[in-house]
C-alpha cells in the first residue's frame, strides 16, 4: 500500500506542476497578460518557481510516506501537495502581476470581454457510448452480489482500511451489500449529466488576442475533455464491477494486481488528459496577435482560481487555472455550492479523523 501512496504522491504533484501548461497562455498562474507578453521574462521565471515549490511539496509528501504509516499520512500527504500548491501559486503569480504593473502592459491594447463560438453551442458532445459501457458494469457490479447474497461473509465488511483489508463490519443484509456499489452508478450517471449540461451550454471563449486560435484551442480541449471524463467513467465502473467480483468470491480485499492495474488506468487516462490539453494550448499560444486582448478582470480573480463578481450573471465561467469551468462565487447559486462545497470538505476530514 506504501506504493501505492508513493504513486499517487507524485502523480498528483506532476498533474499539478503541469497545470501552466494546460491553462490558457494568457492566464499564466491565473494572472491576465496581453498575448505578447506570455513569453515574458517575468512569466517565465513565475511558472519556473511555481514548479519548484511543487515539487519541494511533492519531495515532502514522498518523505512522510516513506516514514509515516500509510493508513495515517495517505490523505494528509495528498492534501498537502494541494493546499501548498495553492499557497505557491499565490506566492509566485505575484512577480507577473508586478512586472505587468510597471510596464503597464495593456496601456493602449485593445480589449474585449468574450467572442462565442459558432454553431448553436460550439461543445463537444459527450462520449455516449463510454458512459453505456461504464453504466453496464457499474450495474453488473450490485446484480452480481444479488446472486452472489447467500454465500456473501456474515459479519459483511462496512469499510476498508487504506491498506487494503475491511476494518469495518456490520450485519448482512441488502442495504449493505447494495448501497456500496449503487454509488459508482451515481456518480457515473452524475458525470454523464454534467457533461452534457457542459455541452449544451453556449460557448463562450475569450478572444485571448487572437479569437481564432483561442476558439480553436477550446473546442479541441473541450473534445478531449469529454472523451477523458467517459474514460473516467469506465474506470470507475470496472472498479466497482472488480470489487463486487472480489467480495463475491468470497475474498474481503482485491489482489495487489487489481489495485495496481486500476491506479495505472487511471494514470493513462488522465495522462491522455494532460497531453491533449497541452497540446491544443501549446498551438494556441503560437498563434500571432490578430485581435482584441481579453479584459483585464484579475480583481474579480482571487489567487487567480476563484471568481467573485455578483454583477455577472454567469454561474460558470472558463477557468483560468487548469482546464474547464468554474463557479462565479458572487453568484446566488455559487454562494450556495461554495457552502455545500464547505460542509462537504469539513465532514470529510472529520470521517477521516474518526476512522484513525
Amino acid at each position: 500500500m506504501r506504493c501505492v501512496l508513493l504513486a499517487c504522491v507524485v502523480g498528483v504533484g506532476a498533474l499539478i506542476a503541469l497545470v501552466p501548461s494546460m491553462s490558457r497562455p494568457t492566464v499564466p498562474l491565473g494572472v491576465s497578460v496581453p498575448r505578447e507578453r506570455i513569453t515574458d521574462p517575468a512569466v517565465r521565471r513565475a511558472v519556473s518557481r511555481f514548479r519548484l515549490g511543487v515539487g519541494a511539496l511533492t519531495a515532502a509528501g514522498l518523505v512522510a510516506g516513506l516514514l509515516g504509516d500509510p493508513s495515517i499520512v495517505f490523505g494528509p500527504a495528498i492534501l498537502g501537495v494541494v493546499v501548498g500548491s495553492i499557497v505557491v501559486i499565490a506566492v509566485a503569480r505575484r512577480g507577473i502581476v508586478a512586472a505587468k504593473q510597471q510596464g503597464q502592459w495593456y496601456a493602449g491594447q485593445p480589449v474585449r470581454t468574450s467572442a462565442s463560438v459558432s454553431g448553436p453551442t460550439g461543445n463537444p458532445r459527450p462520449a455516449w457510448i463510454l458512459y453505456a459501457v461504464a453504466a453496464l458494469m457499474a450495474v453488473a457490479a450490485p446484480l452480481w452480489l444479488l446472486v452472489r447474497f447467500d454465500r456473501l461473509p456474515d459479519p459483511y465488511p462496512r469499510h476498508w482500511s487504506v491498506s487494503g483489508p475491511p476494518d469495518g463490519w456490520g450485519a448482512r443484509n441488502l442495504l449493505a451489500v447494495l448501497l456500496p456499489s449503487g454509488w459508482p452508478i451515481l456518480l457515473i450517471a452524475l458525470l454523464a449529466a454534467m457533461m452534457l449540461a457542459v455541452s449544451r451550454r453556449r460557448a463562450v471563449a475569450p478572444p485571448d488576442g487572437s479569437p481564432l486560435a483561442a476558439r480553436a484551442a477550446r473546442r479541441e480541449v473541450y473534445a478531449v475533455v469529454q472523451k477523458g471524463v467517459g474514460c473516467i467513467a469506465i474506470v470507475i465502473g470496472a472498479a466497482s464491477l472488480a470489487s463486487a467480483i472480489v467480495i463475491g468470491a468470497d475474498r474481503l480485499s482485491a489482489p495487489p494486481v487489481i489495485v495496481w492495474v486500476e491506479v495505472a488506468a487511471l494514470a493513462v487516462v488522465v495522462t491522455w488528459l494532460v497531453v491533449g490539453a497541452r497540446r491544443a494550448q501549446s498551438q494556441s499560444a503560437a498563434a500571432p496577435a490578430t485581435g482584441a486582448q481579453s479584459h483585464d478582470d484579475d480583481a474579480d480573480w482571487k489567487l487567480g482560481m476563484f471568481y467573485y463578481r455578483p454583477d455577472d450573471p454567469s454561474f460558470l465561467v472558463p477557468k483560468r487555472v487548469g482546464v474547464g469551468e468554474t463557479i462565479n462565487f458572487g453568484h446566488p447559486a455559487g454562494k450556495i455550492s461554495a457552502v455545500v462545497i464547505l460542509i462537504m470538505l469539513v465532514a470529510a476530514i472529520v470521517a477521516s479523523a474518526l476512522s484513525l
